[in-house]
């Protein structure tokens, strides 16, 4: 059953939720450095500002959700062998099973995986998005944070001009 998943619905796992991300990490990436490198020749406190912010941010975010992401991973794939074997099992000794009449539990049993599955891939899912609004929460607490320190060090039509160039980074 591992050779079945590793074949079928491990490779669309890995293309959809790995290579997939990486391609887009490696765009993201680059048009974020092009936009701090920028950022840096015309306020290199503002960028430093800024890489020191969601950098901090970026760490948190990793170092909470590594380990959780990893392990749910884990367990899905878990669930969905054990899945595919009680399936596999139920088909192949279908008429035993009905003799004893253990259909019932094996259904429930099936069941009882997809539910668990479900709510795994569900949590799996929802990630994304707490890092997502945290950084949304963060560009906006950032840019109060480098608007006043602007306002603070620099005349205010250069100020003005820093933090415009950050919103619109």
């Amino acid at each position: 059953q591992k050779v079945l998943f590793a074949s079928t619905r491990g490779v669309d796992m890995i293309m959809i939720q790995v290579i997939a991300p990486l391609i887009v990490l490696a765009s993201d990436g680059s048009l974020l450095l092009l936009m701090f490198i920028a950022l840096f020749i015309v306020d290199p406190l503002t960028a430093s500002l800024s890489i020191f912010l969601f950098g901090s941010i970026g760490i948190g975010l990793y170092l909470n959700s590594n380990s959780k992401v990893k392990e749910m991973g884990r367990r899905s794939s878990e669930i969905n062998i054990e899945t595919n074997e009680l399936l596999a099992n139920s088909i192949n000794s279908y008429r035993e099973i009905y003799v004893k009449n253990r259909l019932s539990n094996n259904l429930n049993l099936i069941q009882e995986k997809r539910i668990e599955l479900s709510h795994n891939m569900a949590r799996l899912s929802f990630i994304p998005y707490i890092g997502k609004y945290l950084l949304e929460t963060a560009v906006i607490l950032g840019a109060v944070l480098i608007g006043s320190v602007q306002f603070l060090f620099q005349d205010s039509a250069t100020a003005v001009a820093n933090f415009s160039i950050f919103v619109v980074a």
